[in-house]
Protein backbone atom coordinates (compact mmCIF):
# COMPACT_ATOMS: atom_id res chain seq x y z
CA UNK A 1 0.00 0.00 0.00
CA UNK A 2 1.18 3.27 -0.35
CA UNK A 3 2.70 5.12 2.21
CA UNK A 4 2.05 9.11 1.40
CA UNK A 5 4.08 10.41 4.50
CA UNK A 6 6.78 7.94 3.69
CA UNK A 7 7.11 9.53 -0.12
CA UNK A 8 6.64 13.12 1.07
CA UNK A 9 10.13 12.46 3.19
CA UNK A 10 11.53 10.91 0.20
CA UNK A 11 11.05 14.19 -1.70
CA UNK A 12 12.13 16.49 1.21
CA UNK A 13 15.59 16.38 -0.05
CA UNK A 14 14.18 17.40 -3.46
CA UNK A 15 11.90 20.27 -1.94
CA UNK A 16 14.76 21.61 -0.15
CA UNK A 17 16.87 22.31 -3.36
CA UNK A 18 14.01 23.85 -4.95
CA UNK A 19 13.81 26.27 -1.80
CA UNK A 20 17.12 27.44 -1.70
CA UNK A 21 15.90 28.70 -5.82
CA UNK A 22 12.53 29.86 -4.93
CA UNK A 23 13.41 31.68 -1.32
CA UNK A 24 16.23 34.00 -3.71
CA UNK A 25 13.12 34.98 -5.51
CA UNK A 26 11.19 35.86 -2.12
CA UNK A 27 8.98 32.68 -2.49
CA UNK A 28 7.96 31.25 0.45
CA UNK A 29 6.72 27.19 1.09
CA UNK A 30 3.85 26.61 3.83
CA UNK A 31 1.43 23.87 4.26
CA UNK A 32 -2.07 22.59 5.78
CA UNK A 33 -3.42 19.18 6.01
CA UNK A 34 -3.98 18.69 1.92
CA UNK A 35 -1.67 21.36 0.39
CA UNK A 36 1.67 23.11 -0.08
CA UNK A 37 1.32 26.97 -0.24
CA UNK A 38 4.06 29.37 -1.78
CA UNK A 39 3.72 32.60 -1.20
CA UNK A 40 5.49 36.10 -2.50
CA UNK A 41 4.12 39.24 -1.19
CA UNK A 42 0.48 39.26 -0.87
CA UNK A 43 0.25 36.46 -3.89
CA UNK A 44 -0.38 32.55 -3.00
CA UNK A 45 0.02 29.28 -5.04
CA UNK A 46 -1.94 26.59 -3.55
CA UNK A 47 -1.37 23.08 -4.85
CA UNK A 48 -2.69 20.21 -4.08
CA UNK A 49 0.02 17.85 -2.20
CA UNK A 50 -1.23 14.66 -4.58
CA UNK A 51 -0.08 17.18 -7.09
CA UNK A 52 2.87 19.01 -5.60
CA UNK A 53 4.49 15.51 -4.54
CA UNK A 54 3.36 12.70 -7.39
CA UNK A 55 1.30 10.63 -5.58
CA UNK A 56 0.04 9.18 -8.82
CA UNK A 57 3.36 7.80 -10.14
CA UNK A 58 4.85 7.58 -13.24
CA UNK A 59 5.55 11.22 -15.13
CA UNK A 60 7.05 10.55 -18.58
CA UNK A 61 8.34 13.17 -21.56
CA UNK A 62 9.19 12.18 -24.60
CA UNK A 63 11.82 12.33 -27.08
CA UNK A 64 11.67 12.45 -30.79
CA UNK A 65 14.13 10.21 -32.73
CA UNK A 66 13.30 10.53 -36.11
CA UNK A 67 10.46 12.31 -38.32
CA UNK A 68 9.92 11.25 -41.56
CA UNK A 69 7.81 12.84 -44.26
CA UNK A 70 4.58 11.60 -42.75
CA UNK A 71 5.64 13.78 -39.34
CA UNK A 72 7.10 12.11 -36.29
CA UNK A 73 8.12 8.58 -37.02
CA UNK A 74 9.79 7.36 -33.80
CA UNK A 75 9.32 8.63 -30.74
CA UNK A 76 11.58 7.23 -26.90
CA UNK A 77 9.13 7.67 -23.81
CA UNK A 78 11.74 8.78 -20.80
CA UNK A 79 10.53 8.60 -17.26
CA UNK A 80 10.89 11.94 -15.51
CA UNK A 81 12.57 11.10 -11.99
CA UNK A 82 10.99 12.37 -8.68
CA UNK A 83 14.04 15.00 -8.21
CA UNK A 84 13.42 16.13 -11.76
CA UNK A 85 9.79 16.71 -11.47
CA UNK A 86 10.53 18.37 -8.47
CA UNK A 87 13.21 20.97 -8.74
CA UNK A 88 12.17 21.29 -12.69
CA UNK A 89 8.98 20.85 -13.64
CA UNK A 90 7.16 22.37 -10.25
CA UNK A 91 10.29 25.23 -10.12
CA UNK A 92 8.76 26.37 -13.80
CA UNK A 93 4.94 26.06 -12.53
CA UNK A 94 5.92 28.26 -9.34
CA UNK A 95 7.75 30.89 -10.99
CA UNK A 96 5.77 31.64 -14.30
CA UNK A 97 2.69 32.19 -11.18
CA UNK A 98 4.88 34.75 -9.57
CA UNK A 99 6.39 35.85 -12.87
Amino acid sequence: MFDEQKHIIKCQPHVDKLMVDLNKEGITLSSNKWNVIFTKGDKELTIADRCFYRFSGLCMRYKVKSVGKGGIQNIEDIPVKLEEYITSYMKILILKHFG
